[in-house]
């Protein structure tokens, strides 16, 4: 799992040093929006897809399907609260301003 990170952190500093790339200021803007809303959510969204979302018979094939969900659903929250407060920020900056910690 270490090597899987420090892997993509390599990977994601190569990225940004030959391709020139700048974060998008809707992601820097929503930073603190995301971090301070999503423990809340991440826990009912996890049990809403264990509910839902079946798991394969086979172990070796449930087990790769459960990793993916447990991936796939930090995804899934962190898109959807970036784009709510993009919603917030277009339908009233002020709050958003205060939501995102004045950044």
């Amino acid at each position: 799992m270490l090597v899987g990170v420090l892997f993509a952190i390599c990977i994601a500093d190569k990225w940004v040093r030959t391709h020139d790339s700048q974060p998008k200021e809707l992601l820097l803007s929503s930073t603190f929006f995301v971090y301070a809303i999503h423990t809340p959510y991440l826990g009912q969204f996890a049990k809403m897809l264990v509910a839902v979302v079946p798991v394969p018979p086979n172990p070796i094939w449930g087990n790769i399907f459960i990793s993916l969900v447990y991936f796939a659903y930090w995804v899934i929250v962190v898109a959807a609260l970036v784009a709510i407060y993009a919603l917030i920020r277009r339908m009233n900056p002020k709050i958003a301003a205060i939501l995102s910690g004045g950044r």
